[in-house]
């Protein structure tokens, strides 16, 4: 309930966020999976298909989004990279601050640092 300590509340998500942070170039082999190309068609074979991004519903996939944004908000030492690393939850942020222009400024800030990691806020 912090963010209701000041009138003017921000909220907003990183777009797509998970399909943003690649996987390391040795992993995509731990998270291959087998498909079946034609149901009707016993004989085709299954095909073998690697992730190349963070898996959407992964039990680890939240800790490797926040991981990776802690890590990336630690380049800057302004207030928005503090306020930030506290609000963010997965890949959602809401926080309130004292006035609009306030708001403004955190809302270029914020979005200028998570353009330069490779996300859209």
């Amino acid at each position: 309930m912090r963010f209701r300590a000041n009138p003017v509340v921000i909220t907003t998500d990183i777009e797509k966020a998970l399909l943003h942070e690649g996987l390391n170039e040795d992993d995509p082999d731990a998270t291959r999976f087998l498909w079946l190309s034609n149901p009707s068609d016993q004989t085709r074979y299954l095909q073998t298909y690697r992730f190349i991004s963070v898996l959407f519903g992964a039990t680890c996939s939240p800790f490797m989004l926040n991981d990776t944004i802690l890590k990336h908000l630690q380049h800057y030492n302004i207030t928005a990279a503090t306020f930030m690393e506290r609000d963010f939850y997965v890949d959602n942020m809401l926080t309130s601050l004292q006035n609009e222009d306030e708001a403004n400024t955190y809302y270029k800030e914020a979005r200028a640092m998570l353009k330069k990691a490779g996300f859209n806020l």
